[in-house]
């Protein structure tokens, strides 16, 4: 017979329910009723349950008649007057009542909802088993891909590094040469200085030749010192265009290359609790009540006061 799917729902849904009020389920699902479990659950993805209206009528037979005593218990609390002993003693019986009360709709509430609540149980612990691998899953690829990213990131200051190196070895070869020109520029005047003390020793024709050859020498070192400072100027400005080039061909790399979802997140651990400011430290409530039921009445910051309650 071809059963349409409302009815086959309907009827795993009581054979789960009936299975769950058998004795000794406390103990354990048994195999059958995984199966019926698995095959509601399978029936309920494939046909969602329908938003089921609440009968107040069957909900008031259900908690008869502890709804008409929840009712009569706060009409005896609003007339009740405390002005004698035993006014007080009725009053204490009345409370007792109400906490009697309490307890007995808390139990009818768990007895009606048992069957539910194991099959919520049941469905949310398969569901969970089902997750399970899935999240061991999505850690192992977050793990595989932040360890990639982080080699990338390494390269990258890598290449970075590499080309701070080459742009300080730039700049340690222009200032060698550009000192190799002033010793050679020192070592002019310093002969032209000789020169000067030397004059009355050397002939007319030999001091002409001699100052002659000092002004080439010195016009030759001007000459390289102008091309040496163009040449290092160009030298510089190349460069700095490879290097601002080369730099944003690694940024671009770096976001083309970062996976989506990573994001950087500031985090933090205590190394010295003593150093940090109180503003940032809470109170331990627990220990605190701890102390104080085991006799501790001065805690230094703590005002430690009595108060009724009932």
């Amino acid at each position: 017979m071809n059963i349409k799917k409302p009815l086959m729902v309907a009827i795993l849904r009581q054979n789960f329910i009936d299975e769950m009020s058998r004795k000794g389920t406390k103990k354990g699902l048994k195999f059958e009723t995984k199966i019926i479990i698995v095959r509601y659950i399978y029936y309920l993805i494939n046909l969602p349950m329908q938003k089921q209206e609440i009968d107040k009528e069957t909900l008031i037979k259900a908690f008869d008649p502890l709804a008409d005593l929840s009712l009569q218990l706060l009409e005896k609390a609003e007339k009740s007057i405390i002005e004698t002993p035993d006014d007080l003693l009725q009053a204490t019986g009345l409370k007792k009542e109400i906490t009697t009360q309490e307890k007995a709709i808390d139990e009818k509430k768990s007895s009606i909802l048992a069957p539910a609540k194991e099959f919520v149980n049941a469905v949310t612990g398969y569901a969970k088993e089902l997750l399970q691998p899935l999240d061991t899953a999505k850690q192992i690829i977050s793990n595989k891909v932040l360890e990639y990213n982080k080699i990338q990131e390494q390269k990258r200051r890598e290449e970075q590094e590499r080309i701070r190196k080459e742009q300080e070895e730039l700049r340690l070869k222009q200032e060698a040469e550009q000192k190799k020109i002033e010793e050679q520029r020192l070592e002019n005047e310093r002969k032209q200085k000789e020169l000067a003390e030397k004059e009355n020793e050397l002939s007319d024709e030999e001091l002409r030749l001699e100052k002659k050859r000092i002004a080439i020498e010195n016009e030759k070192l001007k000459l390289e010192q102008e091309r040496q400072a163009e040449l290092a100027r160009k030298e510089t400005e190349e460069n700095e265009r490879k290097a601002k080039m080369e730099q944003e061909r690694l940024d671009l790399e770096a976001k083309a290359n970062k996976p989506k979802g990573i994001r950087t997140i500031r985090q933090f651990e205590v190394i010295d609790k003593k150093l940090v400011p109180i503003e940032f430290l809470d109170v331990n409530d627990t220990k605190v009540n701890q102390v104080i039921k085991l006799g501790t009445r001065e805690i230094p910051g703590i005002n430690i006061y009595s108060k009724e309650i009932l």
